[in-house]
Protein backbone atom coordinates (compact mmCIF):
# COMPACT_ATOMS: atom_id res chain seq x y z
CA UNK A 1 0.00 0.00 0.00
CA UNK A 2 1.64 3.19 -1.16
CA UNK A 3 1.31 6.70 0.10
CA UNK A 4 -0.01 7.79 -3.27
CA UNK A 5 -3.20 5.74 -3.03
CA UNK A 6 -6.25 8.00 -3.20
CA UNK A 7 -9.23 7.81 -0.86
CA UNK A 8 -12.16 7.16 -3.17
CA UNK A 9 -14.87 4.52 -3.44
CA UNK A 10 -12.28 2.03 -4.66
CA UNK A 11 -10.02 2.81 -1.70
CA UNK A 12 -12.92 2.29 0.68
CA UNK A 13 -13.62 -1.11 -0.85
CA UNK A 14 -9.99 -2.13 -0.39
CA UNK A 15 -9.85 -1.04 3.22
CA UNK A 16 -13.24 -2.50 4.10
CA UNK A 17 -12.52 -5.77 2.36
CA UNK A 18 -8.99 -6.33 3.60
CA UNK A 19 -9.20 -4.85 7.05
CA UNK A 20 -12.79 -5.09 8.14
CA UNK A 21 -15.54 -6.39 5.89
CA UNK A 22 -16.20 -6.97 2.23
CA UNK A 23 -18.86 -4.68 0.84
CA UNK A 24 -20.44 -3.87 -2.50
CA UNK A 25 -20.49 -0.74 -4.60
CA UNK A 26 -23.62 0.55 -6.30
CA UNK A 27 -24.80 3.57 -8.19
CA UNK A 28 -25.21 6.96 -6.60
CA UNK A 29 -28.38 8.23 -8.18
CA UNK A 30 -29.15 10.41 -5.19
CA UNK A 31 -25.61 11.52 -4.42
CA UNK A 32 -24.73 15.11 -5.27
CA UNK A 33 -21.64 15.78 -7.37
CA UNK A 34 -20.69 12.13 -7.85
CA UNK A 35 -17.64 12.36 -10.09
CA UNK A 36 -15.71 9.46 -8.60
CA UNK A 37 -15.66 7.55 -11.88
CA UNK A 38 -13.47 10.28 -13.38
CA UNK A 39 -11.33 10.70 -10.27
CA UNK A 40 -12.67 14.19 -9.52
CA UNK A 41 -13.58 15.19 -5.99
CA UNK A 42 -17.11 15.09 -4.67
CA UNK A 43 -20.04 12.94 -3.75
CA UNK A 44 -21.46 11.08 -0.80
CA UNK A 45 -20.91 7.37 -0.30
CA UNK A 46 -24.07 5.83 1.16
CA UNK A 47 -23.60 2.54 2.98
CA UNK A 48 -26.20 0.25 4.52
CA UNK A 49 -25.20 -1.91 7.49
CA UNK A 50 -27.45 -4.30 9.38
CA UNK A 51 -26.25 -4.76 12.96
CA UNK A 52 -26.23 -1.32 14.55
CA UNK A 53 -27.07 -1.15 18.24
CA UNK A 54 -27.90 1.45 20.86
CA UNK A 55 -24.57 0.41 22.40
CA UNK A 56 -22.56 1.51 19.35
CA UNK A 57 -19.35 3.32 20.23
CA UNK A 58 -16.32 4.57 18.30
CA UNK A 59 -13.92 3.69 21.08
CA UNK A 60 -11.27 1.66 19.19
CA UNK A 61 -11.42 -0.99 21.92
CA UNK A 62 -15.18 -1.45 21.64
CA UNK A 63 -15.53 -2.31 17.96
CA UNK A 64 -17.78 -5.35 18.13
CA UNK A 65 -20.24 -5.02 15.25
CA UNK A 66 -19.93 -4.39 11.54
CA UNK A 67 -21.66 -1.02 11.81
CA UNK A 68 -18.81 0.16 14.06
CA UNK A 69 -16.11 -1.70 12.15
CA UNK A 70 -17.10 0.06 8.93
CA UNK A 71 -17.07 3.50 10.58
CA UNK A 72 -13.86 3.29 12.60
CA UNK A 73 -11.25 3.17 9.78
CA UNK A 74 -12.69 6.38 8.36
CA UNK A 75 -11.66 8.17 11.58
CA UNK A 76 -8.65 6.23 12.89
CA UNK A 77 -5.52 4.68 11.42
CA UNK A 78 -3.06 2.11 12.68
CA UNK A 79 0.71 2.04 12.44
CA UNK A 80 0.47 -0.74 9.87
CA UNK A 81 -1.92 -2.07 7.22
CA UNK A 82 -2.19 -5.66 6.01
CA UNK A 83 -2.22 -6.23 2.27
CA UNK A 84 -4.28 -8.91 0.53
CA UNK A 85 -1.61 -11.50 1.35
CA UNK A 86 -1.87 -10.48 5.05
CA UNK A 87 1.63 -9.00 4.93
CA UNK A 88 2.27 -5.81 6.98
CA UNK A 89 2.71 -2.56 5.05
CA UNK A 90 3.57 0.91 6.49
CA UNK A 91 0.74 3.33 7.28
CA UNK A 92 1.20 5.81 10.15
CA UNK A 93 4.59 4.22 10.60
CA UNK A 94 6.92 5.10 7.76
CA UNK A 95 8.95 2.00 8.51
CA UNK A 96 9.38 -0.71 11.14
CA UNK A 97 12.24 -3.09 11.81
CA UNK A 98 13.80 -5.55 14.20
CA UNK A 99 17.50 -6.21 14.61
CA UNK A 100 17.37 -9.05 17.11
CA UNK A 101 15.09 -11.65 15.56
CA UNK A 102 11.79 -10.13 16.65
CA UNK A 103 12.25 -9.31 20.33
CA UNK A 104 12.72 -5.57 19.85
CA UNK A 105 10.78 -3.59 17.24
CA UNK A 106 11.37 0.02 16.22
CA UNK A 107 8.65 2.01 14.43
CA UNK A 108 9.39 5.35 12.78
CA UNK A 109 6.35 7.63 12.40
CA UNK A 110 5.60 9.52 9.21
CA UNK A 111 6.32 13.23 9.21
CA UNK A 112 3.51 15.72 8.76
CA UNK A 113 0.65 13.58 10.06
CA UNK A 114 -1.89 15.54 12.11
CA UNK A 115 -5.00 14.71 14.05
CA UNK A 116 -8.34 16.17 13.00
CA UNK A 117 -7.94 18.95 15.57
CA UNK A 118 -4.65 20.03 13.96
CA UNK A 119 -2.29 18.64 16.59
CA UNK A 120 0.64 16.52 15.34
CA UNK A 121 0.87 12.75 15.71
CA UNK A 122 3.58 11.96 18.28
CA UNK A 123 5.14 8.84 19.80
CA UNK A 124 3.27 9.67 23.03
CA UNK A 125 -0.02 9.04 21.22
CA UNK A 126 1.22 5.63 20.10
CA UNK A 127 2.45 4.74 23.58
CA UNK A 128 -0.89 5.72 25.13
CA UNK A 129 -3.07 3.97 22.53
CA UNK A 130 -1.21 0.65 22.54
CA UNK A 131 -0.69 0.65 26.32
CA UNK A 132 -4.44 0.97 26.85
CA UNK A 133 -5.08 -1.81 24.33
CA UNK A 134 -2.93 -4.18 26.42
CA UNK A 135 -5.44 -3.93 29.28
CA UNK A 136 -7.94 -6.81 28.90
CA UNK A 137 -10.46 -4.83 30.94
CA UNK A 138 -10.33 -1.83 28.60
CA UNK A 139 -13.16 -2.09 26.09
CA UNK A 140 -15.53 -4.96 25.43
CA UNK A 141 -14.36 -6.20 22.04
CA UNK A 142 -10.61 -5.82 22.49
CA UNK A 143 -8.66 -8.92 21.43
CA UNK A 144 -5.20 -7.34 21.17
CA UNK A 145 -4.60 -7.82 24.90
CA UNK A 146 -5.01 -11.57 24.47
CA UNK A 147 -2.94 -11.70 21.31
CA UNK A 148 -0.03 -9.97 23.04
CA UNK A 149 -0.48 -11.60 26.44
CA UNK A 150 2.94 -12.45 27.94
CA UNK A 151 4.55 -10.89 24.85
CA UNK A 152 4.30 -7.13 25.44
CA UNK A 153 3.89 -5.16 28.66
CA UNK A 154 3.08 -1.42 28.83
CA UNK A 155 6.52 -0.84 30.36
CA UNK A 156 8.05 -2.19 27.16
CA UNK A 157 6.68 0.67 25.01
CA UNK A 158 8.97 3.69 24.88
CA UNK A 159 9.09 6.96 22.94
CA UNK A 160 12.72 7.20 21.78
CA UNK A 161 12.51 10.62 20.13
CA UNK A 162 9.94 12.79 18.37
CA UNK A 163 9.37 10.20 15.62
CA UNK A 164 10.39 6.84 17.05
CA UNK A 165 8.64 4.27 19.24
CA UNK A 166 10.43 1.17 20.52
CA UNK A 167 8.60 -1.99 21.59
CA UNK A 168 10.71 -4.26 23.79
CA UNK A 169 8.95 -7.63 23.94
CA UNK A 170 9.17 -10.31 26.59
CA UNK A 171 9.99 -12.86 23.89
CA UNK A 172 10.69 -12.93 20.17
CA UNK A 173 7.52 -12.46 18.13
CA UNK A 174 8.02 -12.15 14.39
CA UNK A 175 4.37 -11.30 13.72
CA UNK A 176 4.32 -8.23 15.95
CA UNK A 177 3.80 -5.83 12.99
CA UNK A 178 0.69 -7.82 12.07
CA UNK A 179 -0.66 -7.25 15.57
CA UNK A 180 -0.17 -3.51 15.07
CA UNK A 181 -2.56 -3.69 12.10
CA UNK A 182 -5.60 -5.01 13.98
CA UNK A 183 -8.62 -2.81 14.54
CA UNK A 184 -7.81 -2.59 18.24
CA UNK A 185 -4.37 -1.11 17.54
CA UNK A 186 -5.58 2.12 15.94
CA UNK A 187 -4.05 5.33 17.22
CA UNK A 188 -5.83 8.23 18.92
CA UNK A 189 -4.67 11.20 20.97
CA UNK A 190 -2.97 10.56 24.26
CA UNK A 191 -5.24 11.40 27.17
CA UNK A 192 -8.49 10.62 25.33
CA UNK A 193 -11.15 9.21 27.63
CA UNK A 194 -14.34 10.27 25.83
CA UNK A 195 -14.97 8.90 22.33
CA UNK A 196 -18.34 10.55 21.77
CA UNK A 197 -16.67 12.90 19.27
CA UNK A 198 -13.66 10.90 18.14
CA UNK A 199 -10.48 12.52 16.85
CA UNK A 200 -8.13 10.51 14.69
CA UNK A 201 -5.76 10.97 11.76
CA UNK A 202 -7.94 9.23 9.17
CA UNK A 203 -9.28 10.42 5.80
CA UNK A 204 -12.61 11.56 7.25
CA UNK A 205 -13.58 13.62 10.27
CA UNK A 206 -16.43 12.84 12.61
CA UNK A 207 -19.77 14.59 12.04
CA UNK A 208 -22.31 12.57 14.01
CA UNK A 209 -23.23 9.18 15.43
CA UNK A 210 -26.74 8.09 16.32
CA UNK A 211 -26.15 4.66 17.88
CA UNK A 212 -28.05 1.94 16.08
CA UNK A 213 -29.13 4.28 13.31
CA UNK A 214 -26.57 6.41 11.48
CA UNK A 215 -22.94 7.51 11.29
CA UNK A 216 -21.78 10.50 9.24
CA UNK A 217 -18.23 11.61 8.40
CA UNK A 218 -16.87 14.26 6.08
CA UNK A 219 -13.66 14.70 4.10
CA UNK A 220 -10.53 15.49 6.11
CA UNK A 221 -8.97 18.39 4.14
CA UNK A 222 -5.65 17.89 5.94
CA UNK A 223 -5.32 14.15 5.43
CA UNK A 224 -1.64 13.32 5.06
CA UNK A 225 -2.20 11.51 1.76
CA UNK A 226 -4.18 14.53 0.51
CA UNK A 227 -6.16 12.49 -2.04
CA UNK A 228 -9.62 12.05 -0.57
CA UNK A 229 -12.08 12.23 -3.48
CA UNK A 230 -15.28 11.76 -1.47
CA UNK A 231 -17.03 14.60 0.36
CA UNK A 232 -18.98 12.51 2.87
CA UNK A 233 -19.68 8.98 3.99
CA UNK A 234 -23.02 8.05 5.55
CA UNK A 235 -23.55 4.62 7.14
CA UNK A 236 -27.18 3.80 7.88
CA UNK A 237 -28.44 0.79 9.80
CA UNK A 238 -31.17 -1.21 8.03
CA UNK A 239 -31.73 -4.54 9.75
CA UNK A 240 -33.98 -6.15 7.16
CA UNK A 241 -32.12 -7.96 4.38
CA UNK A 242 -34.75 -7.40 1.68
CA UNK A 243 -35.01 -3.70 2.53
CA UNK A 244 -31.26 -3.25 2.04
CA UNK A 245 -31.42 -4.95 -1.34
CA UNK A 246 -34.43 -2.88 -2.38
CA UNK A 247 -32.64 0.33 -1.42
CA UNK A 248 -29.64 -0.64 -3.51
CA UNK A 249 -31.72 -1.56 -6.54
CA UNK A 250 -33.70 1.67 -6.21
CA UNK A 251 -30.49 3.72 -6.28
CA UNK A 252 -30.82 4.85 -2.68
CA UNK A 253 -27.59 3.20 -1.51
CA UNK A 254 -24.11 2.66 -2.90
CA UNK A 255 -22.71 -0.07 -0.66
CA UNK A 256 -24.77 -2.73 1.02
CA UNK A 257 -23.26 -4.86 3.74
CA UNK A 258 -24.28 -8.44 4.53
CA UNK A 259 -26.43 -9.52 1.61
CA UNK A 260 -27.63 -13.11 1.68
CA UNK A 261 -25.33 -15.30 -0.37
CA UNK A 262 -28.34 -17.26 -1.56
CA UNK A 263 -29.74 -14.02 -3.04
CA UNK A 264 -26.45 -13.02 -4.65
CA UNK A 265 -27.04 -14.78 -8.01
CA UNK A 266 -30.32 -12.90 -8.55
CA UNK A 267 -28.61 -9.57 -7.88
CA UNK A 268 -25.69 -10.50 -10.10
CA UNK A 269 -28.10 -11.17 -12.94
CA UNK A 270 -29.81 -7.79 -12.54
CA UNK A 271 -28.92 -5.35 -15.27
CA UNK A 272 -26.07 -3.04 -14.23
CA UNK A 273 -25.15 -4.88 -11.03
CA UNK A 274 -22.43 -7.29 -10.07
CA UNK A 275 -21.19 -9.07 -6.95
CA UNK A 276 -17.99 -7.91 -5.31
CA UNK A 277 -16.22 -10.91 -3.85
CA UNK A 278 -13.16 -11.47 -1.72
CA UNK A 279 -12.49 -15.19 -1.81
CA UNK A 280 -12.52 -17.02 1.53
CA UNK A 281 -12.70 -13.74 3.43
CA UNK A 282 -14.96 -15.30 6.07
CA UNK A 283 -15.55 -18.66 7.66
CA UNK A 284 -18.57 -20.24 9.26
CA UNK A 285 -18.12 -21.50 12.81
CA UNK A 286 -20.24 -23.52 15.20
CA UNK A 287 -18.79 -23.14 18.68
CA UNK A 288 -19.27 -26.10 21.01
CA UNK A 289 -18.16 -25.91 24.63
CA UNK A 290 -16.02 -29.02 25.05
CA UNK A 291 -16.25 -28.89 28.83
CA UNK A 292 -20.01 -29.53 29.05
CA UNK A 293 -22.22 -32.46 28.02
CA UNK A 294 -22.62 -33.78 25.43
CA UNK A 295 -19.71 -31.98 23.76
CA UNK A 296 -17.28 -33.27 26.39
CA UNK A 297 -17.48 -36.63 24.61
CA UNK A 298 -15.13 -36.60 21.58
CA UNK A 299 -17.24 -39.16 19.73
CA UNK A 300 -20.25 -36.81 19.82
CA UNK A 301 -18.26 -33.99 18.28
CA UNK A 302 -16.81 -36.33 15.64
CA UNK A 303 -20.34 -37.54 14.85
CA UNK A 304 -21.52 -33.95 14.33
CA UNK A 305 -18.64 -33.29 11.94
CA UNK A 306 -19.25 -36.54 10.02
CA UNK A 307 -22.98 -35.86 9.67
CA UNK A 308 -22.41 -32.59 7.80
CA UNK A 309 -22.48 -32.48 4.00
CA UNK A 310 -20.21 -29.49 3.51
CA UNK A 311 -20.69 -29.12 -0.23
CA UNK A 312 -24.44 -29.09 0.28
CA UNK A 313 -23.99 -26.35 2.87
CA UNK A 314 -22.11 -24.30 0.28
CA UNK A 315 -24.72 -24.99 -2.41
CA UNK A 316 -27.86 -24.51 -0.33
CA UNK A 317 -26.86 -22.07 2.41
CA UNK A 318 -24.22 -20.01 0.63
CA UNK A 319 -25.69 -19.85 -2.85
CA UNK A 320 -22.79 -21.83 -4.29
CA UNK A 321 -20.22 -19.31 -3.06
CA UNK A 322 -17.47 -20.81 -0.93
CA UNK A 323 -15.04 -23.64 -0.36
CA UNK A 324 -15.15 -26.64 1.97
CA UNK A 325 -13.92 -26.06 5.52
CA UNK A 326 -11.62 -28.48 7.35
CA UNK A 327 -12.64 -27.47 10.90
CA UNK A 328 -9.82 -24.93 11.13
CA UNK A 329 -9.73 -21.24 10.15
CA UNK A 330 -7.30 -21.93 7.28
CA UNK A 331 -8.86 -22.39 3.83
CA UNK A 332 -7.50 -25.00 1.44
CA UNK A 333 -6.39 -22.26 -0.95
CA UNK A 334 -4.25 -20.55 1.71
CA UNK A 335 -0.46 -20.89 1.63
CA UNK A 336 -0.60 -21.98 5.28
CA UNK A 337 -2.96 -24.90 4.60
CA UNK A 338 -1.82 -28.23 6.02
CA UNK A 339 -3.15 -30.44 3.17
CA UNK A 340 -5.61 -32.13 5.49
CA UNK A 341 -7.85 -34.89 4.10
CA UNK A 342 -11.14 -33.47 2.87
CA UNK A 343 -14.02 -34.16 5.28
CA UNK A 344 -16.72 -36.36 3.75
CA UNK A 345 -20.19 -37.13 5.02
CA UNK A 346 -20.75 -40.55 6.59
CA UNK A 347 -24.11 -40.83 8.37
CA UNK A 348 -23.63 -44.49 9.29
CA UNK A 349 -20.29 -43.77 10.92
CA UNK A 350 -21.82 -40.81 12.76
CA UNK A 351 -24.58 -43.03 14.18
CA UNK A 352 -22.02 -45.59 15.32
CA UNK A 353 -20.00 -42.92 17.09
CA UNK A 354 -23.15 -41.75 18.88
CA UNK A 355 -23.82 -45.32 19.98
CA UNK A 356 -20.25 -45.61 21.23
CA UNK A 357 -20.80 -42.44 23.24
CA UNK A 358 -23.93 -43.86 24.86
CA UNK A 359 -26.57 -42.46 22.51
CA UNK A 360 -27.78 -45.43 20.41
CA UNK A 361 -31.09 -43.66 19.76
CA UNK A 362 -29.56 -40.30 18.91
CA UNK A 363 -29.55 -37.24 21.11
CA UNK A 364 -30.93 -33.76 21.57
CA UNK A 365 -28.28 -31.05 21.64
CA UNK A 366 -28.63 -27.76 23.52
CA UNK A 367 -30.24 -25.08 21.36
CA UNK A 368 -27.76 -23.46 19.02
CA UNK A 369 -27.81 -19.66 19.31
CA UNK A 370 -27.28 -18.14 15.86
CA UNK A 371 -26.23 -14.58 15.08
CA UNK A 372 -29.36 -13.47 13.25
CA UNK A 373 -27.66 -10.42 11.68
CA UNK A 374 -25.67 -12.79 9.48
CA UNK A 375 -27.75 -14.40 6.70
CA UNK A 376 -24.99 -16.93 6.05
CA UNK A 377 -25.03 -18.12 9.66
CA UNK A 378 -28.78 -18.59 9.80
CA UNK A 379 -28.90 -20.35 6.43
CA UNK A 380 -26.09 -22.68 7.54
CA UNK A 381 -27.89 -23.61 10.74
CA UNK A 382 -31.09 -24.45 8.86
CA UNK A 383 -29.24 -26.75 6.47
CA UNK A 384 -27.17 -28.30 9.27
CA UNK A 385 -30.30 -28.91 11.33
CA UNK A 386 -31.73 -31.15 8.61
CA UNK A 387 -28.43 -32.91 7.90
CA UNK A 388 -27.75 -33.75 11.54
CA UNK A 389 -31.32 -34.95 12.03
CA UNK A 390 -30.63 -37.74 9.53
CA UNK A 391 -27.91 -38.99 11.88
CA UNK A 392 -30.17 -38.77 14.93
CA UNK A 393 -28.72 -35.47 16.16
CA UNK A 394 -31.44 -32.94 16.93
CA UNK A 395 -31.22 -29.28 17.92
CA UNK A 396 -33.32 -26.15 17.92
CA UNK A 397 -32.12 -22.87 16.44
CA UNK A 398 -32.33 -19.78 18.62
CA UNK A 399 -31.77 -16.58 16.60
CA UNK A 400 -30.28 -13.62 18.45
CA UNK A 401 -29.31 -10.20 17.11
CA UNK A 402 -25.83 -8.78 17.47
CA UNK A 403 -27.17 -6.19 19.90
CA UNK A 404 -27.16 -8.91 22.58
CA UNK A 405 -25.48 -11.95 21.02
CA UNK A 406 -21.87 -10.92 21.65
CA UNK A 407 -22.50 -10.05 25.29
CA UNK A 408 -24.99 -12.76 26.28
CA UNK A 409 -24.36 -15.88 24.19
CA UNK A 410 -21.03 -15.88 22.35
CA UNK A 411 -18.46 -17.87 24.37
CA UNK A 412 -21.05 -18.23 27.14
CA UNK A 413 -23.68 -20.79 26.05
CA UNK A 414 -22.96 -24.42 25.19
CA UNK A 415 -23.45 -24.04 21.43
CA UNK A 416 -23.60 -21.00 19.16
CA UNK A 417 -22.80 -19.98 15.62
CA UNK A 418 -21.43 -16.93 13.83
CA UNK A 419 -18.84 -16.10 11.19
CA UNK A 420 -15.30 -14.79 11.54
CA UNK A 421 -13.19 -12.70 9.20
CA UNK A 422 -10.11 -14.21 7.59
CA UNK A 423 -7.03 -13.23 9.57
CA UNK A 424 -3.39 -14.13 9.65
CA UNK A 425 -3.14 -17.58 11.28
CA UNK A 426 -1.12 -16.18 14.17
CA UNK A 427 -3.93 -13.82 15.15
CA UNK A 428 -6.92 -16.10 14.69
CA UNK A 429 -5.33 -19.24 16.12
CA UNK A 430 -4.21 -17.40 19.22
CA UNK A 431 -7.65 -15.89 19.68
CA UNK A 432 -9.82 -18.96 19.07
CA UNK A 433 -7.70 -22.07 19.62
CA UNK A 434 -4.98 -21.22 22.15
CA UNK A 435 -5.85 -22.50 25.64
CA UNK A 436 -5.59 -18.93 26.98
CA UNK A 437 -7.16 -17.36 23.88
CA UNK A 438 -9.49 -14.40 24.36
CA UNK A 439 -12.06 -16.01 22.04
CA UNK A 440 -11.31 -19.64 22.98
CA UNK A 441 -14.47 -21.47 21.93
CA UNK A 442 -13.93 -25.08 22.99
CA UNK A 443 -12.52 -24.14 26.41
CA UNK A 444 -10.33 -27.24 26.16
CA UNK A 445 -6.72 -27.08 27.32
CA UNK A 446 -4.26 -28.68 24.91
CA UNK A 447 -0.55 -28.08 25.44
CA UNK A 448 0.38 -29.54 22.04
CA UNK A 449 -1.91 -27.15 20.18
CA UNK A 450 -0.54 -24.26 22.23
CA UNK A 451 3.04 -25.25 21.50
CA UNK A 452 2.45 -25.50 17.75
CA UNK A 453 0.68 -22.12 17.54
CA UNK A 454 3.33 -20.32 19.60
CA UNK A 455 6.26 -21.93 17.76
CA UNK A 456 5.25 -20.30 14.46
CA UNK A 457 5.64 -16.80 15.89
CA UNK A 458 9.16 -17.43 17.14
CA UNK A 459 10.89 -18.15 13.84
CA UNK A 460 11.53 -16.02 10.78
CA UNK A 461 11.82 -19.08 8.53
CA UNK A 462 8.69 -19.49 6.41
CA UNK A 463 9.01 -23.26 6.07
CA UNK A 464 9.20 -23.58 9.86
CA UNK A 465 6.15 -21.33 10.26
CA UNK A 466 4.21 -23.44 7.76
CA UNK A 467 5.26 -26.64 9.55
CA UNK A 468 4.12 -25.29 12.93
CA UNK A 469 0.77 -24.08 11.59
CA UNK A 470 0.29 -27.37 9.76
CA UNK A 471 0.77 -29.26 13.01
CA UNK A 472 -1.65 -26.91 14.76
CA UNK A 473 -4.28 -27.47 12.05
CA UNK A 474 -4.00 -31.25 12.27
CA UNK A 475 -4.42 -31.19 16.04
CA UNK A 476 -7.28 -28.67 15.93
CA UNK A 477 -9.21 -30.65 13.30
CA UNK A 478 -8.77 -33.83 15.32
CA UNK A 479 -9.25 -32.60 18.89
CA UNK A 480 -11.03 -29.24 19.02
CA UNK A 481 -14.81 -29.01 19.20
CA UNK A 482 -15.14 -26.03 16.84
CA UNK A 483 -16.90 -26.92 13.59
CA UNK A 484 -15.82 -25.01 10.46
CA UNK A 485 -17.88 -26.33 7.51
CA UNK A 486 -17.05 -23.66 4.92
CA UNK A 487 -15.15 -20.54 3.93
CA UNK A 488 -16.90 -18.00 1.74
CA UNK A 489 -16.54 -14.53 0.16
CA UNK A 490 -16.64 -11.71 2.68
CA UNK A 491 -20.10 -10.23 3.02
CA UNK A 492 -20.73 -9.71 -0.69
CA UNK A 493 -23.04 -7.04 -1.95
CA UNK A 494 -23.77 -5.67 -5.39
CA UNK A 495 -22.44 -2.93 -7.61
CA UNK A 496 -23.52 -0.73 -10.48
CA UNK A 497 -20.91 -1.44 -13.11
CA UNK A 498 -21.18 2.12 -14.42
CA UNK A 499 -19.85 3.44 -11.09
CA UNK A 500 -17.09 0.97 -10.27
Amino acid sequence: MTAGTGWSRRRFLHLAGAGAVAVGLGGCGASDGDDSATGQAGGTLRILANDGSTNDSLDPLRLERSFQILAAPLIYEALVDLDEQLLPQPRLAEKFETTDGGKTWTFTLRQGVTFHDGSPLTPADVVASISRALDPEAGSGNSLAGQLDKILLPAGIKAVDDRTVRFSLEQAYVFFPNAMATRFARIYKAGTTDFAKPVGTGPFTFVSLTPGREFVAQRNPNFWRNQVTLDRVVITNVADDSSRVSSLLAGDADLVFEISLAAAPDIKNSDGYTILEQANARWLAMGLDGTVAPFDKPDVVKAIKLALDRQQIIDNALGGYGTIGYDTPIAAQDKWFANLPQPTRDVAAAKQLLANAGYPDGLDLPAVVGLSDEPATMAFLQVAQQQLKEAGIRFEIKPESGATYWDNSWLKVASYSNTYLRRHPDEIMKLVFLSSGTWHQSKLKDAEIDQAINAAGQTTELDQQVAAYSQAQRLIAERDTTVVPAHFPGSPASARRSRV
